[in-house]
């Protein structure tokens, strides 16, 4: 198999310049999220072009939070300065072709160049976007798109990428970006009798007082393809009726780890759908009033013992197109670093095919 090799990284910046003294401040739930950070990888057939690198510098004008920098703010909470430092681009050599059957997630990571924050973070890029130059007879090109989650989740990861997208082939984006805070709270929120929405809250609450300082642990990753008549007939035989993709996988994987008989699937997923319907505005309000009257030790949402099981078959990354003939072939989404338990990602497949989980 052909390798990656890196030509050279360089700085993208947006062809407008950001007013100056603007700062961008993360949310608590941004700030829960600290010790994440994402790589997605987009492959579809085609060449890179000089219109792609050019109009990915238009596009970042919409986008100043990204090619801000980090610094503390008189609380010592993360925001970002907004100053045009810029995204970093990693350009590299490869047969594109030959990494499409690549299984090997390690290998596979190196389309997507992470830099982790050291001890200069003002300094430090966010985000990085990487371009691999194919050399194979067929072509093909693969964007390798790596952030801290204190900017982005999975969702905005990809709404990014799609942004690219659309201005790249048609020269404009169709659905610029909007950044704005978390609601405030409620009026009757702030009533000492409200009665909270306890179940999340409880649960985070727990699960960071439980937590320890783990060894790192090595994780193999796998790619499993579904078509969608597959999660109906995983409980066709269950009280449950039209599971979702991830009632229905997420729901399994659950059964096996904790080894318990099949019988008990339908079970497992009636479970996660009413916890996900008991999840509404006041329940998050809740969670956003609990973590912010947390300290910084109790804040994070990862917990390192946990299973997380991560449902993304809602996001349609494959709409993005970056030109003609190049409709996107795969996705690769990793959140890092993985937790003790290990993670499950439910994304959209390709065409054809149900959902993908990785």
């Amino acid at each position: 198999m052909a390798d990656i090799s890196f030509i050279c990284k360089r700085t993208a910046v947006s062809t407008k310049a950001v007013q100056p003294g603007k700062f961008h401040q993360l949310s608590v739930f941004d700030r829960a999220m600290e010790s994440k950070h994402i790589k997605m990888i987009d492959r579809e057939p085609g060449e890179m072009t000089k219109i792609l690198r050019e109009r990915f510098a238009e596009m970042l004008t919409s986008y100043p939070i990204v090619t801000g920098r980090s610094q503390r703010n008189e609380k010592g909470h993360w925001m970002i300065k907004c100053n045009d430092a810029g995204v970093r681009m990693a350009r590299t050599k490869g047969s594109v072709e030959e990494w499409l059957e690549n299984v090997d997630s390690e290998k596979q990571l190196k389309l997507a160049h992470w830099v982790e924050m050291f001890h200069l973070p003002y300094f430090w890029s966010t985000f990085y976007v990487q371009f691999p130059i194919t050399k194979s007879a067929k072509g093909g090109l693969a964007v390798g798109l790596s952030c801290t989650h204190l900017l982005s989740d999975p969702i905005s990861a990809t709404m990014f990428l799609k942004a690219c997208a659309d201005i790249s082939l048609t020269g404009e984006m169709l659905k610029p970006p909007l950044f704005h805070p978390l609601p405030p709270r409620r009026p009757s929120n702030r009533d000492p009798n409200h009665n909270h929405h306890t179940q999340v809250v409880d649960f985070h609450k727990s699960s960071a007082n439980n937590s320890t300082t783990q060894s790192p642990v090595q994780h193999s990753t796998i790619t499993l393809e579904f078509l969608e008549s597959h999660g109906s007939g995983l409980l066709c035989k269950g009280p449950i009726q039209s599971p979702s993709p991830f009632e229905a996988l997420a729901g399994l994987f659950w059964v096996n780890g904790e080894g318990l008989s099949e019988v008990k699937l339908s079970k497992a997923a009636m479970a996660i759908r009413n916890v996900l319907e008991k999840i509404d505005i006041e329940a998050i309000n809740d969670q956003i009033e609990s973590l912010e009257q947390s300290d910084d030790q109790m804040l994070s949402l990862s917990n390192s013992r946990d299973l997380i099981c991560a449902k993304l078959d809602y996001i349609d990354p494959y709409m993005a197109i970056f030109g003609r003939g190049m409709e996107l072939m795969r996705i690769s989404c990793h959140i890092e670093p993985v937790s003790e338990n290990g993670q499950v990602l439910i994304l959209p497949a390709p065409q054809g095919w149900g959902w993908s989980i990785q």
